[in-house]
């Protein structure tokens, strides 16, 4: 959900809907019109187990980065 309310294009829908002068605020009658859309859940899964399998990888990396700067001291 965070990817979506930081994309810029759902940003500028909110701001194109927003009312007020100085403090600008987004009806939830508004706020409920805007459709963002989602790929279907079989292929977010599949998003996820990339990213997390990423996640993974950099974590493993980061650790032996690690040993080998102490290493390295010794």
């Amino acid at each position: 959900m965070g990817y979506v309310f930081n994309n810029v294009l759902i940003l500028k829908e909110f701001a194109r809907r927003a009312t007020g002068s100085t403090r600008f605020t987004l009806s939830i009658k508004n706020f409920n019109e805007i459709e963002a859309l989602f790929p279907p859940l079989e292929e977010q899964q599949r998003i996820a187990q990339v990213l997390m399998l990423a996640d993974d990888e950099i974590i493993k990396l980061k650790n032996e980065l690690v040993l080998l700067k102490t290493q390295k001291k010794d």
